[in-house]
């Protein structure tokens, strides 16, 4: 018996969240080749757009659910309609991100369909026929392996851990089902943009990101005097200096804010706890300093460098200073 793979897809003003294509890569890492192209779900008011957007980039069908008044995510809504959805079609796997939605909705779908719930996947692996879900523990000291003993298991993936898949040269099908349904215990009022992450965070090249280990207001600037050293650069950071107030929520890097992908990160002062790891690990080459050697950064770092931040980056600030001309590139 085949066994099919349903993805929920996330969507906003029209468009599907960039995430979306992490996910469609983990799906085919998790299909063998006898099982059908995966099933996208979508849920919303104005969808028709996303729909096909997700059909001709990735060749899977689409059931695309329209409910009028649904602008907004609703758990008490998209549990309803997608239990429904999921019992008719009886797939073997329900995939979503990591997001707060998929770490919201995730939950209560297991409860209903009485399946397995595996959340913050990182990696996926099929060994001897048996599928196994990696991810992180221990604050990223460990790693976790798990298995599913259920016919039907939830799944969420960690954002940033997976490629994007490329883009499908055919469409699959849109099959648009209308559906009233409202909430009885909430309803979305609206959807405030929050502070959001510094411009030039998303745009930045090389991103310097400051942790725990940057203690003090004279290391802060020592920081910043490195990344004025490079062109579209960036100062970044992890959460707690964005809660003690050092620097701004702008700058924050990680599951609750920046999602970056520079030429260049340098992790100063960064143990490297997962929610920060999400928001970074697509970076195309990735400097650790800490003075704790075995900091769970080194794991996901390509140069390791064991020394006191400060003392670190003013040798770095003096010898691009010395090789390079002119400062700035």
């Amino acid at each position: 018996m085949k066994q099919l793979i349903a993805l929920i897809a996330e969507h906003y003003a029209g468009s599907l969240s960039p995430t979306f294509f992490e996910l469609m890569t983990f799906a085919n890492k998790l299909k063998d080749a006898s099982q059908p192209r995966p099933i996208i779900l979508m849920l919303g008011e104005e969808i028709a757009e996303a729909a096909n957007q997700a059909s001709r980039s990735t060749g899977c069908d689409v059931v695309a659910v329209a409910i009028p008044g649904l602008a907004f995510y609703n758990s008490e809504t998209y549990k309803a309609v997608l239990l429904a959805v999921l019992e008719e079609l009886k797939p073997s796997h329900v995939c979503a991100i990591h997001t707060s939605n998929g770490s919201d909705l995730a939950p209560s779908l297991s409860v209903g369909l009485g399946a397995a719930c595996i959340t913050s996947v990182e990696e996926v692996r099929i060994e001897s026929g048996r599928v196994k879900f990696l991810r992180s523990v221990l604050g990223g000291k460990a790693q976790a392996v798990f298995t599913s003993m259920t016919d039907v298991t939830v799944v969420t993936i960690q954002p940033g851990c997976f490629e994007r898949a490329d883009v499908c040269a055919y469409s699959g099908d849109v099959k648009f089902i209308h559906v009233e349904y409202s909430s009885n215990r909430m309803k979305n009022i609206e959807v405030r943009p929050g502070p959001g992450c510094d411009s030039l965070l998303s745009e930045a090249k090389v991103i310097i990101s400051a942790g725990r280990g940057v203690r003090q207001k004279e290391n802060l600037d020592t920081l910043f005097e490195l990344a004025g050293m490079f062109s579209r650069s960036a100062v970044g950071c992890t959460r707690p200096l964005s809660d003690s107030g050092q620097l701004s929520s702008r700058r924050q890097v990680g599951l609750s804010g920046a999602i970056v992908s520079p030429d260049l990160y340098i992790a100063c002062g960064i143990s490297g706890a997962q929610q920060h790891i999400v928001g970074m690990q697509a970076s195309g080459f990735v400097v650790g300093i800490n003075t704790d050697s075995k900091a769970p950064i080194f794991n996901h770092s390509d140069v390791c460098v064991v020394a006191d931040v400060d003392e670190f980056a003013r040798e770095l600030i003096k010898a691009i200073a010395k090789y390079r001309k002119n400062p700035l590139i």
